[in-house]
């Protein structure tokens, strides 16, 4: 049977389930997660077949380090490996965390899923950035949103460099209303995307 909502959103040891206790509620969210990926790749798989095999597909899946804890259960999130494997899969994509987005040195940026295990695989893991700017006024939430300009480009310094470090995709995304369009962000911006060039010779 189905578990119940009130048995789902109950945890035994902290965020973590006990299986002597809740196996049948971790059975449940395994199979909602195997739902999730087999929807993905049965859609994948169409692409290619009708697309053409050359044709690189995606999907924004596996939030593991978003979606922590009650959330993360219920998201369909935990089938990465599925995805992984799925010749039908080229990308991954998310956007970078939403938690730790303070300015400077105070927050970490860090991309939401297991990055290792996707490039163990042979995938390619793909970032979009959204981080609000001191020029956007309203957007679907402000995490982290910077006060001046000066402040932006330490955002862009800090999520870019990663981007760099790491080898991975990258686009931005101005979901919400999110503004770039201050001369000295989009100078910074210009510089980010000629060493990104720079560093497809490494």
């Amino acid at each position: 049977a189905v578990p119940t909502r009130a048995e789902r959103s109950a945890t035994e040891r902290g965020i973590f389930r006990d299986p002597d206790a809740a196996q049948p509620c971790i059975d449940y969210y395994a199979y909602t997660s195997w739902l999730t990926a087999d929807a993905i790749l049965c859609l994948a798989r169409a692409v290619k077949e009708h697309a053409g095999p050359d044709r690189v597909v995606g999907t924004f899946y596996g939030y593991t380090l978003q979606l922590f804890g009650q959330r993360q259960q219920n998201a369909g999130h935990l089938a990465l490996r599925q995805l992984w494997e799925s010749p039908c899969i080229d990308f991954v994509c998310s956007p970078s965390s939403y938690a730790f987005r303070d300015v400077g040195g105070r927050g970490t940026s860090h991309i939401m899923s297991l990055l290792g295990g996707l490039q163990l695989h042979g995938k390619l893991w793909f970032s979009e950035t959204d981080i609000r700017t001191s020029l956007t006024e309203v957007a679907s939430g402000m995490w982290g949103r910077p006060d001046t300009v000066e402040e932006d480009c330490l955002q862009q310094d800090k999520e870019l460099g990663r981007i760099l470090a790491q080898g991975i995709a990258h686009w931005w995304f101005d979901v919400g209303r999110i503004r770039y369009d201050h001369p000295i962000l989009m100078d910074r911006i210009a510089g980010w995307c000629a060493a990104a060039d720079r560093a497809l010779d490494a």
